[in-house]
């Protein structure tokens, strides 16, 4: 399901992937519609009721190249407690 699905929804786990500049937000988002998004983000994280999981990937491979993302920045205003963070794709 989108994470514009989740609204009044609760899971065990949690699983957002594609949380990169670009992805979330989304690059067609303009300055306007950017709290929309963010609410939207933070609905769909505290749908989690025992654990949640975040993803963002460093590169992707979109039609045939591959391309470099940055994480969202939607992730550094956030503040998550037991947070674990790999670098190194363990």
């Amino acid at each position: 399901m989108t994470i514009h699905q989740a609204k009044g929804l609760e899971f065990k786990v949690v699983i957002i992937a594609g949380i990169n500049e670009g992805i979330i937000p989304s690059y067609k988002t303009t300055i306007k519609d950017i709290e929309e998004e963010r609410r939207i983000f933070y609905v769909a994280i505290t749908r989690a009721k025992e654990r949640l999981y975040l993803l963002s990937s460093k590169e992707r491979i979109i039609n045939g190249k591959v391309q470099t993302f940055k994480p969202s920045s939607f992730l550094q205003n956030i503040n998550i407690k037991n947070l674990y963070h790999d670098n190194k794709g363990n």
